[in-house]
């Protein structure tokens, strides 16, 4: 006990002194992936962790403004080694050190006895908000007893990694328990609507909720509504959403914060207009816009100009703010409308801001990383259609209709079956035929041959 406590105090140095023998966590490490994002992770939570972990963390919200749920305290009487323990838990899981946690598993007594259930809950906490599912059970399973707060934990996780039906199995296993379901859990299922847009099911749960005055004080109702308006602002459901914003402004049960608004400016889609509105009505109510405000702010507005705009004024109200997840927004836009200068636009401000595009730093956010593969994806293309229209092939082949088999309608995708490695394909509107080439050279290699 006393190297885990060691372990968890002294940080990462002392952790690989933990994973030195062949105990579980090393197990662990030949199952899983060593890096922090688990693989076949979505990108909303990989995006999420991500902001966690950032040391610029501090500048995506305002600590104000941030939104807990309410967690009851474990009631168990605990040793001074205990609570020595748990307060080293509570800080690997602020630093979502899923490993540090793992240390101290390890280190637990087989058959310990419910005296130890708020160390292996807290353990379960910290790898259920790292998102480590592998793991997550393994701890699950090694639980002296089940009790609504290690429920709530996977509930939470199993709703960020979209395991919707996993959501549905914990439930029933709590009912079939017996064990009653609180104002977090409720919140923990609502969250699960917000991910899949379950909007009904998410409005009849906060329904059910409010007819529970019993477990208001394990509820924080700004959470509460805040999943519901999330849920229904994916759906595009705008008036449910301001519904639900003059509700909680109403009943008077919390504060109205950013991130209220920030759904009712989701819940916009690509109504510019109208997104600027809410913008400025948060404005008005006195909160003063985040980055993720602005964001989002900025995804609403589909015109470059528009957005270019919008991203200047940004600039000058947050000109400490982190600008990655922002040239993400950007450039995915400028893929997604087919505009390679706004793209280059964006590639330009990226430079111009010390951060090439091929830079560990433009990698290192997942949403950048994943638009500007996107955005390199584009340029091939583009490239090798240029090249395919000055090439002496282009215009000599016959209609698909002569071709028999070798043809496809315009516009079809290119053959099903994988290219070999490096090769990208499209279609010659004049002619429906595939065409080829290969990625680091569109110009020099377009060919009508598909590869083998």
């Amino acid at each position: 006990m006393a190297m885990a406590l060691k372990a968890l105090l002294q940080g990462r140095t002392a952790r690989r002194l933990l994973v030195g023998s062949k105990d579980q966590l090393q197990c662990f490490r030949l199952l899983t992936t060593s890096d922090f994002v688990p693989p076949g992770i979505n990108s909303r939570a990989e995006d999420r962790l991500h902001r966690v972990r950032s040391p610029d963390a501090a500048m995506q919200v305002n600590p104000s403004a941030a939104l807990k749920l309410k967690l009851s305290r474990p009631q168990e009487p605990l040793t001074e080694e205990q609570r020595a323990i748990l307060n080293a838990l509570k800080r690997s899981t602020a630093a979502l050190d899923w490993e540090a946690a793992l240390g101290t598993l390890n280190q637990l007594p087989e058959d310990a006895g419910t005296q130890w259930l708020p160390i292996y809950r807290a353990i379960l906490n910290c790898v259920c908000k790292a998102l480590r599912y592998t793991e997550a059970h393994h701890v699950w399973m090694r639980l002296p007893a089940r009790d609504v707060m290690s429920y709530n934990s996977m509930l939470g996780m199993c709703s960020r990694l979209q395991r919707f039906d996993e959501v549905d199995s914990l439930l029933r296993q709590m009912e079939a328990e017996g064990i009653e379901r609180t104002g977090v859990t409720y919140c923990q299922v609502m969250s699960s609507c917000a991910e899949s847009q379950r909007w009904g099911e998410a409005l009849e749960l906060l329904g059910e909720l409010k007819s529970k005055p019993l477990l208001d004080a394990s509820t924080n109702w700004e959470v509460a509504y805040l999943m519901s308006m999330t849920a229904c602002a994916r759906a595009g459901q705008t008036d449910q959403v301001r519904s639900l914003l003059q509700e909680l402004k109403a009943t008077g049960k919390g504060n109205v914060h950013n991130s209220h608004y920030n759904a009712l400016i989701v819940s916009c889609g690509s109504n510019g207009l109208a997104a600027q509105q809410v913008f400025q009505e948060m404005k008005d109510a006195g909160l003063y816009p985040r980055a993720p405000d602005w964001r989002v702010l900025l995804t609403c507005n589909r015109d470059p100009k528009e957005q270019q705009r919008l991203y200047g004024l940004m600039r000058q109200e947050l000109p400490q703010a982190p600008l990655e997840e922002a040239w993400a927004v950007l450039l995915r836009n400028a893929v997604t409308i087919d505009d390679m200068d706004a793209g280059e636009w964006v590639m330009q401000e990226m430079r111009n801001n010390g951060c090439d595009p091929t830079s560990e730093r433009a990698q290192k956010t997942p949403s950048l990383r994943r638009a500007l593969r996107f955005h390199g994806i584009k340029q091939q293309q583009a490239e090798a259609r240029a090249a395919w229209q000055t090439s002496p092939l282009f215009g000599s082949m016959a209609s698909p209709e002569t071709q028999g088999t070798q043809g496809s309608m315009p516009g079809a995708p290119p053959v099903a079956v994988p290219l070999p490695t490096g090769w990208d394909s499209a279609v010659d509107p004049n002619t429906g035929r595939s065409y080829y080439w290969r990625t680091e050279n569109p110009a020099g290699t377009t060919t009508w041959e598909r590869p083998s």
